[in-house]
């Protein structure tokens, strides 16, 4: 048996003298749960907590204000509601069991806005891809008002030792982007940002690794896709040392193609072949990792491109 009591719909249960019902769950919404027993006999009854929800939270495990239903200044909406357990410090009355453990109330006062904190900074991506004429680095701060100035540093071992590289810097909507001109062929380079915030704090941030293709000396180069991963497509880049027939094709991780984006001669020189996202039926690819490939008459390159929607 399961009961819901919510005013103004009031509930009455009558079960005989003796009898033991076992009841999944009796949720009480802002009503005096009652329990009478006509033949002057003891009752009683066990309340068990429902192990999938939270208290004082809604199905969706969001906390609940509290929101009564005649206005009360200073508590309605600025409290956490009359149902969350154990108590939090930010209820609208004071009870025995307040704890001075985890608790909410920091990040309420925070959002009602109590105080005028400054943002963190924190780094939302950085990436590093190897491109035509060195290592293109991207990235971009959650809060950009908050960072000063930006150092790129640079070694050849995730532990260091690093130091300062020069690079050239431009912008691409919102993003920064640098290009890093003085890297050594076929050599392994980790990269990471020292950013000297408005207060002026320095700390460093984000991890990216690179690797730059050897000079083509060989018949064919094929580069890093960009932007990879990739929720719409992405630009695949090559280099040709000689003219050739050239197949470029994306395939997935069990080695079937889905796209045929090239089939025919070329010239030497460098090429750039756009990818909609679309497999050879017109649909969007699902989200996956899957491979560019390039092929000609003296060489088969790939490079691995991720899918995401």
């Amino acid at each position: 048996y399961s009961a819901m009591l919510t005013p103004p719909d009031a509930q009455n249960v009558s079960f005989s003298a003796g009898r033991t019902i076992a009841a999944s769950a009796i949720v009480v919404g802002g009503a005096h749960l009652k329990i009478r027993n006509g033949s002057g006999g003891s009752v009683n009854v066990t309340m068990n907590l429902v192990p999938v929800l939270q208290a004082g939270a809604d199905n969706f495990g969001r906390p609940k204000m509290y929101t009564p239903a005649a206005f009360a200044s200073g508590s309605s909406v600025s409290h956490f509601d009359v149902t969350l357990t154990p108590n939090a410090l930010m209820e609208p009355a004071i009870n025995v069991d307040l704890h001075d453990g985890t608790d909410l109330t920091l990040p309420l006062l925070w959002d009602i806005g109590w105080f005028d904190l400054a943002t963190a900074t924190s780094l939302a991506m950085f990436t590093a891809e190897d491109v035509n004429g060195g290592i293109k680095l991207e990235w971009e701060f959650s809060d950009a008002a908050s960072v000063g100035t930006v150092t790129v540093e640079r070694a050849t071992s995730v532990v260091g030792p690093w130091e300062p590289v020069a690079v050239t810097v431009t912008s691409n909507e919102g993003r920064t982007v640098a290009l890093d001109e003085t890297v050594e062929a076929s050599v392994s380079y980790y990269y990471r940002l020292s950013v000297l915030d408005r207060s002026g704090n320095t700390k460093t941030y984000g991890l990216a690794a690179g690797r730059h293709a050897a000079a083509i000396n060989g018949p064919a180069a094929l580069f890093a896709p960009s932007p990879n991963p990739s929720a719409h497509g992405s630009s695949l880049a090559f280099r040709l040392s000689s003219p050739e027939f050239v197949r470029l094709a994306i395939v997935d991780l069990g080695g079937r193609q889905v796209r045929t984006l090239a089939n025919a001669m070329m010239l030497p020189g460098e090429h750039v072949q756009m990818w909609d996202g679309r497999g050879d039926n017109g649909g969007e690819v699902a989200p996956g990792i899957y491979f560019v490939t390039l092929r000609t008459s003296k060489a088969q390159l790939s490079q691995r491109l991720v899918v995401v929607h």
